[in-house]
């Protein structure tokens, strides 16, 4: 099971536990939360590069998730194309590379992906 929230989805800050049961997120430090599921696996909504090099856009709100060329759609296709392995996942923040790659360099690559050349 896979689940993805943007940094300004309020969704993902209702109330679940009270009200909906135990949550699937992690809490807004990336960290499992104390009631979330097993078996989750969070999908980044950021930034990235999808596996055939194209660039993909961060989504910030809730109504943002299928929009063209985002992390998050290209993510939901993944999944539903029964391709998993072609995800983009979640990485902390405190798991990026420190200190950011500097203009011209070539960018990280999530774990498990090539490094790509830099935006021209």
């Amino acid at each position: 099971m896979f689940s993805a929230w943007s940094d300004q989805d309020p969704v993902p800050s209702l109330d679940v536990a009270n009200h909906f049961g135990a949550s699937p997120y992690d809490d807004a430090q990336g960290r499992i939360a104390s009631d979330s599921l097993d078996g989750i696996h969070r999908l980044s909504t950021e930034n990235a590069v999808g596996v055939d090099g194209q660039p993909l856009h961060v989504t910030h709100e809730h109504g943002q998730y299928l929009e063209g060329k985002s992390t998050s759609q290209y993510n939901m296709a993944s999944v539903v194309a029964g391709r998993p392995d072609l995800k983009v996942s979640y990485i902390p923040p405190d798991s990026l590379p420190s200190p950011p790659p500097t203009p011209g360099q070539p960018i990280p690559a999530p774990p498990g992906r090539v490094p790509q050349p830099p935006p021209r």
